[in-house]
């Protein structure tokens, strides 16, 4: 009785293999490092193969899609290894691999998925290897790969990608190796990969990292974690172009220095002239008037006044100028200068110096200069020409009026002398008529006195 017993379950057995290994005739079944596999090739997930299926191959298949449950919907839940390389894959479901949830290992590489949902492989969570390469993916959300607490590779070379979110990996405790060589990263949040202590394995070549002071403590944290790999290099900036991350120091990268802001105060005859300026790392900053950089209590250019230069380094960097008991030399434009690794930035001030009343100052790129001295100059200039020009017309009138007096005279001296002959006429009749004495009489002597009486 025992013996048939064990028989017949032999039999079942027997039975159930054979019922495994009767693949659909597009399809190839057998097995593979002890498990039950088969290969298919068909323009969707093929429909008749045993639950049991445990590996399937389905690489080259024109799928174009995955729709929800996928491969729940043909009762292949069973699946530990699920290949799906090549199959021209444009829309993927949120729900395409719900039910998988003893999936070790599945390969989407080679296909056309421009978007992975967060909750794709959230029921996947014995997943330990996942191959997403060579796909247009441009982004990867916070928490799709959060829970699975199993996956140690993840490959997503070639790929499109220009930001992977800060809490992508989160709850990734067995992460060893991530390969992100060949896409569009640009930069990266030390945050993101931070929290995986296991990993041993990064590759990031073959995109065009900027190595500014936003990749510093990324780049930073492969070096001391021994997880930088050649020839991982710098695209930006211009000067780093094609340097690797190993060649360079940490100060190298470095953003461009930016001015926050200027301003002027005036206090008591002094000036003080304010520059704001942030940058990491800090930069160094310094003012400079007529082509001279101006140090703390250096001499001016003129007497024994000097420059006060003080500093201060917060989150930003303030470093102020004083022009102590101003003078019209000190007018001008004063240049604030900030420079680091990462570039130079530079903005102008211009001190306007005037004496109405006090002193005051203001700023501008190109204003016009205004001084009290000039002013008054301009003002005596001005009237000094005016006296001359009066004095110059009066001088003009003063010798025209001259002139014409004189000619007045030389037309009255002919008149006079024909007067005096037609006189002298007169008297000679008069002597010829009435004859007098050589004595003149009291009348003629007036006459001759011109009117006088002696």
């Amino acid at each position: 009785m025992v013996k048939w017993r064990y028989v017949l379950a032999l039999l079942v057995l027997v039975r159930a293999d054979m019922d495994w290994s009767n693949c659909p005739q597009y399809c190839k079944c057998k097995w593979v490092s002890g498990r039950k596999a088969a290969e298919c090739t068909n323009t969707r997930v093929p429909y008749g193969l045993s639950s049991e299926i445990q590996i399937l191959d389905l690489t080259g298949s024109p799928l174009h899609e995955l729709p929800r449950d996928a491969f729940r919907l043909v009762n292949l839940i069973n699946l530990h290894k699920l290949f799906l390389k090549d199959c021209r894959v444009e829309e993927l479901h949120r729900d395409a691999f719900r039910g998988l949830a003893i999936l070790i290992e599945l390969d989407l590489s080679g296909n056309r998925i421009h978007t992975l949902h967060t909750t794709t492989f959230h029921e996947n969570v014995r997943l330990r290897i996942l191959s997403l390469s060579r796909n247009p993916i441009q982004e990867l959300d916070n928490g799709l790969f959060t829970n699975l607490t199993f996956l140690q590779t993840v490959q997503l070379s070639g790929c499109q990608l220009s930001h992977i979110g800060r809490k992508t990996f989160v709850n990734v405790p067995h992460l060893k190796t991530l390969s992100l060589d060949g896409n569009n990263l640009t930069t990266m949040n030390v945050g993101t990969l931070e929290s995986l202590h296991m990993l041993n394995g990064l590759v990031l070549h073959n995109n065009p990292w900027n190595c500014d002071c936003h990749l510093q403590a990324f780049r930073d944290w492969t070096i001391q974690r021994n997880l930088y790999a050649q020839p991982t290099a710098c695209a930006e900036p211009p000067v780093l172009h094609g340097k690797l991350w190993s060649e360079l120091s940490s100060d190298d990268f470095a953003c461009k220095p930016q001015i926050i802001s200027t301003d002027i105060e005036q206090n008591n005859g002094n000036i003080t002239l304010i520059c704001r300026v942030k940058g990491n790392p800090i930069p160094q900053v310094h003012w400079v008037f007529n082509s001279r950089i101006i140090g703390n209590y250096s001499r001016r250019t003129y007497g024994d006044q000097r420059y006060i230069v003080t500093d201060a380094v917060s989150s930003t960097r303030w470093v102020n100028l004083t022009v102590t008991n101003v003078r019209n030399q000190d007018r001008g434009e004063y240049t604030c200068v900030a420079k680091s690794n990462g570039g130079v930035d530079e903005r102008n001030v211009t001190l306007i110096v005037q004496y109405q009343r006090g002193m005051s100052a203001g700023t501008g790129g190109k204003n016009a200069l205004v001084d009290a001295w000039t002013l008054v100059g301009g003002l005596i200039t001005g009237v000094i020409f005016l006296l001359a020009t009066v004095l110059f017309l009066l001088y003009c009138y003063c010798r025209h009026r001259g002139n014409d007096d004189k000619n007045c005279s030389a037309k009255k001296v002919p008149s006079d002398g024909m007067m005096s002959s037609n006189n002298e006429q007169e008297k000679s009749l008069l002597t010829k008529v009435n004859p007098v004495t050589s004595s003149g009489t009291e009348l003629t002597e007036i006459k001759c006195n011109n009117g006088s009486v002696f």
